[in-house]
């Protein structure tokens, strides 16, 4: 009776064990998703696709940070923003957008690559049970900024982020031409990218040859003002580090 009973305990033990291997291993990122390569993602692709996997892999190999598992979609804007990542409303490039609406009931996670007009050009992925309607791998996508309920995570803030401190020139007028904008700061590094809001709510994106890194602490930005108002400008570099907005009024 005794061993009988010993035996059963080893069995019970035994079956435990194996059945906490199961849950981890249901739970353990994979590194390969379609053909794309992300080592210590922790989420899953299931197969074809997951906004989430996605998203982690683009924050991670462009702001250079490992987020922790926020789960859902849904979740990732109160979570990150409780683990020291900013989120704002307002959107903007080489941020994770976030939608509790969009792909319910587990919400949707995009990288927004830049900004166009009222809407938000993006790359992401597709989670979908079978039958799939949707391209199941990643893909760029276009959608309005409102979708993102949620708002827009950004990485954690360095110390050698982007600063502009002002704008010298002459006062500036509404014209159907491109026009050059000199702004002083620091930390301008190549490839910055420039959002800029116009008096009409609406946004672009600025890069190549519309931004000029003249130094570490001056940066030339051409851009058609094409209406009078209130315009403002915030400078992204490669790793979504970014400064705060600065404001310019338009004759």
């Amino acid at each position: 009776m005794k061993r009988l009973l010993h035996h059963s305990i080893v069995r019970i033990a035994t079956v435990a064990i194996l059945s906490f291997g199961l849950v981890a291993s249901a739970y353990a990122g994979d590194n390969v998703c379609c053909s794309h390569q992300s080592t210590g993602n922790p989420y899953r692709c299931y197969g074809q696709g997951n906004c989430t996997w996605w998203s982690w892999k683009r924050a991670n190999e462009t702001w250079g940070q490992s987020m922790p598992n926020f789960g859902n979609a849904r979740d990732w804007a109160s979570l990150a923003q409780s683990a020291g990542y900013p989120v704002e409303n307002e959107p903007g490039s080489l941020t994770i957008g976030v939608s509790s609406s969009y792909g319910r009931p587990h919400g949707h996670v995009v990288m927004v690559e830049r900004l166009d007009g009222s809407n938000v050009s993006t790359t992401e992925m597709n989670y979908q049970r079978p039958p799939r309607t949707l391209p199941p791998c990643d893909r760029w996508k276009s959608h309005p900024h409102t979708r993102f309920n949620r708002g827009f995570i950004l990485p954690q803030p360095t110390w050698d982020r982007p600063a502009v401190y002002f704008y010298t020139g002459p006062v500036r007028y509404a014209a159907p031409y491109d026009q050059s904008l000199l702004f002083f700061g620091d930390f301008f590094t190549g490839g910055m990218l420039v959002d800029a809001r116009f008096p009409n709510g609406q946004y672009a994106t600025l890069s190549g040859s519309q931004v000029s890194v003249n130094s570490s602490r001056s940066i030339t930005v051409n851009v058609t003002l094409g209406s009078s108002g209130w315009w403002k400008f915030r400078f992204v570099d490669t790793r979504g580090q970014r400064s705060g907005w600065i404001w310019l009024y338009v004759n």
